[in-house]
């Protein structure tokens, strides 16, 4: 498997579909967690790993679906690959120093 084109194989797949079940539950989890403090990183974590996959694996799909030349679609592999690395990292990070997000942005 590639993971540029992760939508080509079948376990990838079934990591999809069956995680994909668990988007709602992780992130109603991930909200009560930090909206009551009780500040378990590891539910955040698991969120964030699932959306990160399940976001890169969408966008590749509607890269195979839309884009046809070849080394358009290479580019935006690799971007799409990038971006979606370096946004779960930053959040990760965002996770392991700050733990819970707080609602000083909203008032």
């Amino acid at each position: 498997m590639s993971i540029l084109s992760p939508d080509k194989n079948l376990l990838a797949y079934k990591y999809y579909h069956t995680f994909g079940k668990a988007l709602i539950p992780l992130t109603l989890f991930s909200y009560f967690n930090n909206k009551y403090n009780f500040n378990y990183k590891a539910i955040d974590v698991f969120t964030t790993i699932n959306l990160g996959y399940h976001s890169y694996f969408s966008t590749s799909c509607i890269i195979s679906d839309y884009i046809k030349n070849n080394k358009v679609a290479k580019v935006s592999r690799l971007t799409n690959l990038n971006l979606h690395v370096i946004s779960t990292i930053g959040i990760f990070k965002y996770i392991k120093n700050n733990g819970i997000i707080e609602n000083k942005f909203i008032n």
